[in-house]
């Protein structure tokens, strides 16, 4: 077995550049939100301000950094409880050598279809005795057209896992 490539992240401390490269190499999602990144698994070291880190991640050349944009400033967010559930904005990276396959990707879509259909599942739950009749009207709405994109990614999946395995056993039988 060999071992994994030593990311390179300009000035930060290489102790922190290696456990950026194992959480990057671990985490089934490929692309790790930044914030995600800095206030979760790095916490205990000695770490720059955020927008110092930011700017070095950037210019790292072991690094793929996709700015997803932020949510319009008219949503009602709360970052810090939003956080604590998992929800990350900003930027993502990810290791330019970890490149996801078909079977990765899907594996993350229907993963990110369940935890959503769960999410407003549960949000339906515990807020319906207090929606108005058409908060509740548009909640369940919103319920169907995620059931119906779960379904949806979930019959896509199908396929690609199929096609996946087969190569899989291909190229097992090559060796």
């Amino acid at each position: 077995m060999t071992k994994p490539k030593r990311v390179r992240i300009g000035r930060l401390d290489p102790e922190i550049s290696q456990r950026i490269g194992e959480v990057l190499r671990a985490d089934p999602d490929f692309m790790v939100p930044v914030k995600k990144l800095y206030k979760h698994f790095l916490q205990g070291l000695a770490l720059p301000p955020y927008e110092e880190f930011l700017a070095e991640i950037k210019a790292s050349p072991d690094l793929v950094v996709m700015d997803l944009g932020d949510r319009d400033e008219d949503e009602d967010w709360d970052e810090a409880e939003m956080e604590a559930l998992g929800y990350y904005q900003g930027p993502r990276v990810r290791l330019k050598d970890r490149i996801p396959t078909p079977a990765d990707m899907a594996e993350i879509l229907k993963r990110h279809t369940d935890k959503m259909m769960e999410s407003l599942s549960q949000a339906y739950c515990l807020g319906s005795e207090h929606f108005t009749d058409e908060e509740e009207d548009a909640m369940l709405a919103l319920l169907e057209r995620a059931g119906k994109m779960k379904k949806s990614v979930d019959q896509m999946i199908k396929p690609t896992a199929v096609k996946e395995k087969k190569k899989r056993g291909a190229s097992k039988k090559k060796r």
